[in-house]
């Protein structure tokens, strides 16, 4: 090979892992705001209400509204179809219609026919998307 066209070889490879490297982060990104926020409100059991850009008002019992950058990166499950996320640092962020004290989760329960892990990696993605930062792994 000509010196010219090792240098020129070199260069196709490097731009083309760069662009492939670029093509996995813009992908890493996952899916937009409003198309996870679809999704959510598609599998839950009740209405959740976007009031204002990651403010919300889940209809079930009694109407639940709050701000998902308040709550924490953590979902548990209480049973099958039914969830709760707590809120950051143990605050009450969680204004119930009809109380005067707001309580510290926030519980949503899925239709019987959703996927359970899709969507809780949706609500995570979606708190994610509205400045949550995620949890660290667990490492034990």
């Amino acid at each position: 090979m000509y010196p010219h066209s090792k240098r020129a070889f070199l260069l196709l490879l490097l731009s083309t892992s760069v662009s492939i490297t670029s093509a996995q982060k813009t992908g890493e990104a996952g899916p937009s705001y409003q198309d996870t926020l679809h999704y959510i409100q598609e599998r839950l059991d009740g209405g959740l209400e976007e009031v204002d850009h990651c403010r919300f008002v889940y209809h079930d019992s009694g109407d639940q509204t709050f701000d998902a950058k308040s709550l924490s990166p953590h979902l548990s499950w209480e049973d099958k179809h039914e969830a709760s996320i707590n809120c950051a640092g143990g605050k009450r962020c969680v204004e119930y219609s009809g109380s005067d004290k707001p309580r510290d989760f926030w519980i949503f329960r899925t239709k019987t026919d959703t996927n359970r892990d899709k969507t809780e990696r949706a609500v995570l993605h979606l708190l994610s998307l509205c400045g949550v930062r995620p949890a660290k792994p667990d490492l034990f």
